[in-house]
């Protein structure tokens, strides 16, 4: 039996989102975000082409079955960000066409996330939905941005709380790039083969660390 958790709902409603027919070629998506559909850990860190939509899952509750086993019904809210831009020249004209372009994506959204069966197959309702929409059209890139919470509602039964297999930790090693302690000017990247910092350290010449090597090394081994 697969463990369900938001994690698993979460990549569900991305894949929703992507389309069945992302991975053909060409590729055919859902939206008009195109690929540019995104979940927490994959985020892009500066701003890419827009559409764009973001996926996150903001809150969560769990209510019991009752004290005889661990079992919830679980209603978790996911929060889908979508944001567009407009080349309208004026401030008006960007308003309007940035609310044009989220009513589209507003409602492709809705038939992707519904219409989707493999998350259905993994969840018991969509208990709720609310949708925002806000336009800031000044500027030289007006955006819009559409926000859409949907409270999704699944269980979580007693197999999904097992304690997942580990394979037993035999050395523990802990390795330190200090920030205070570094050399000004050398080439450390060959230097310890072992050592996880030798290609990250900052570039001669340096005003600080880290150098890229290991100031500081401790190893112990575990009792089984």
């Amino acid at each position: 039996m697969t463990t369900i958790t938001s994690d698993t709902i979460q990549a569900l409603i991305v894949a929703a989102l992507l389309g069945p027919n992302a991975g053909a070629s060409p590729p055919v998506y859902a939206t008009g975000a195109g690929p540019n559909v995104f979940a927490p850990r994959d985020w892009p860190t500066t701003p890419g082409e827009l559409p764009m939509i973001l996926v996150q899952s903001p809150s969560e509750r769990k209510e019991s079955w009752g004290r005889a086993a661990p079992g919830f019904t679980v209603v978790t809210t996911y929060s889908i960000q979508a944001r567009v831009t407009s080349r309208a020249q004026d401030d008006d004209a960007a308003a309007g066409a940035l609310l044009a372009a989220l009513a589209v994506l507003q409602r492709q959204i809705e038939v992707a996330v519904i219409n989707d069966h493999d998350l259905y197959a993994a969840i018991q309702q969509v208990k709720e939905v609310r949708i925002l929409n806000d336009v800031s059209p000044k500027g030289e890139q007006p955006v819009g941005q559409l926000s859409m919470e949907f409270d999704v509602e699944y269980a979580q039964a007693y197999d999904d709380f097992h304690i997942p297999d580990a394979s037993a930790i035999e050395e523990l090693a802990v390795f330190a790039d200090l920030v205070n302690v570094f050399s000004a000017q050398s080439d450390l990247s060959g230097d310890q083969p072992d050592n996880p910092f030798r290609t990250d350290g900052n570039p001669a010449p340096r005003t600080q660390g880290p150098d890229g090597r290991a100031e500081g090394a401790f190893t112990a081994t575990l009792p089984q």
